[in-house]
């Protein structure tokens, strides 16, 4: 008789963002440099960012495509994406949504949303494209994860790059 292992829950993924503290998401730097035990249970950013894997452009509509070359990591959980825009090599867009929500950035500026991800229509949607509603006022909090998830990947060129145009925000 085959058994199946017990599949291993994270809890820091299943923590709701309004939950997450600026604390556990900046806490996401390299364990020696947050002065953390190599050991301890990952952040909530840690593990999200850990959870992005790269998956092939061409899954994007050709639309999206076209503009230029874009960069999409998806993550561990339903409705986490990562997506770089790059023109000549340098990072000239970056969005993220996780859970609702959603940070976009250009050399214009930041902007904060939320998307209509978590509103059950009826039908599948196409896994890249939500709408995207803009906040009057810049969410810091979820800036902030934002910068965790990505500075939890600094051995990333992009990662790191964008972590560091997002702190000088």
């Amino acid at each position: 008789m085959l058994t199946q292992s017990p599949q291993v829950v994270n809890p820091a993924l299943s923590t709701p963002l309004s939950e997450v503290s600026v604390t556990q998401a900046s806490a996401a730097q390299a364990p020696d440099q947050a002065g953390a035990d190599p050991v301890s249970p990952p952040t909530v950013a840690q593990a999200l960012g850990s959870s992005l894997r790269r998956i092939d452009s061409r899954w994007m509509k050709a639309s999206h495509r076209a503009r230029g070359e874009r960069v999409w990591y998806q993550g561990g959980e339903p409705y986490f994406d990562v997506v770089f825009e790059l023109t000549d090599q340098a990072i000239c867009w970056f969005q993220m949504t996780l859970r609702g929500k959603a940070i976009s950035w250009s050399p214009t500026g930041i902007q904060t949303a939320e998307t209509d991800e978590l509103e059950y229509s009826g039908f599948d949607h196409y896994a890249t494209s939500k709408r995207i509603h803009d906040q009057a006022v810049v969410d810091q909090a979820f800036v902030s994860l934002a910068k965790a998830i990505l500075g939890s990947r600094p051995n990333e060129p992009l990662f790191r790059t964008m972590h560091a145009v997002l702190e000088e925000v």
